[in-house]
């Protein structure tokens, strides 16, 4: 089934753009997300990510040292596209990610 709201990118960036959060300051409870996150499921990155019109940029971040990459190379931009979580069982072996510098680069 066609879910017209997943595929709607203006509305979804005019929506951030009306939550004026891309590129704001720090702040503890997105922190205490992804140390969460991190800790429980026992992952090196984890991010609370904002996907913008050309990249994806991270509210927060652990073990990942960059603020931002193109969205051309996110994972989260197939992740907003679909209802169901995105599972990626290795990435090297997923057309959609294995060239992607986030894959083939630092700090996998």
């Amino acid at each position: 089934m066609h879910d017209a709201k997943l595929h709607d990118d203006d509305a979804r960036l005019a929506a951030l753009r009306r939550l004026d959060v891309l590129d704001s300051a720090v702040e503890e409870p997105f922190e205490n997300i992804v140390t969460l996150i991190r800790t429980v499921l026992g992952v090196p990155i984890a991010t609370v990510t904002l996907v913008d019109r050309d990249r994806q940029w991270f509210k927060a971040r652990r073990g990942l040292d960059v603020a931002e990459t193109a969205r051309s190379v996110s994972f989260c931009t197939h992740t907003i596209q679909q209802r169901e979580p995105l599972i990626v069982p290795d990435a090297l072996d997923d057309p959609r990610f294995a060239d992607s510098p986030l894959v083939t680069g630092p700090p996998h």
